[in-house]
């Protein structure tokens, strides 16, 4: 119940934020893949795809909604993996290099739920944990509509009937479209 209130809060505040916005607001969608390195026991490093879409304020505050689906499977060997799909809210304010460039680094935090699937054997279980974490990206801007995206984000949350607590860093490429 406590998570689920977090992210009613932390939805309202997202939205707040864009009916106060007094300049033209832009949106902008993206898609990224990463190599996910677990600090998790037993899970092996993998991959994680995300999809993303939100709002842009005042050109240098970005507010996303974004799921992110990561599949982990086990070192020992046993039959089975874990799966967690993170969705999010996130914010990243955008810092430019220099005024004629086209790079800019973006620094930001996501809190939101992990939807985990935790197979081991013939242990399967499904959870529900917070998660939140930080990331720093660089951009480039091709043009006022296409970006390439890359960056690390370090994701925390806990996993299993143990609630072991870990991370997951993500080393991440993509694309983004602002329209």
């Amino acid at each position: 119940m406590k998570i689920r209130s977090l992210i009613i809060v932390a939805a309202a505040l997202f939205f707040a934020a864009g009916l106060h916005a007094q300049n033209k607001v832009q949106y902008h969608a993206s898609a990224s893949l990463s190599y996910a390195m677990p600090s998790w026991d037993k899970a092996k490093a993998g991959s994680a795809e995300g999809l993303s879409f939100g709002i842009i304020l005042k050109e240098r505050h970005y507010f996303e909604g974004e799921v992110i689906f990561m599949k982990h499977n086990w070192k020992d060997g046993v039959v089975g993996n874990l799966t967690l799909i993170p969705t999010l809210a996130t914010y990243r304010y955008e810092i430019s290099f220099d005024a004629k460039s086209d790079w800019y680094l973006q620094l930001g935090g996501s809190i939101g739920t992990a939807v985990q699937t935790w197979k081991y054997g013939l242990n399967n279980k499904d959870y529900i944990r917070l998660a939140y974490g930080a990331q720093a990206m660089a951009v480039y801007k091709l043009n006022k509509t296409f970006s390439a995206i890359g960056g690390v984000r370090i994701l925390q949350t806990e996993v299993g009937e143990a609630k072991q607590s870990g991370n997951a860093t993500l080393f991440s490429a993509g694309a983004r479209i602002t329209f």
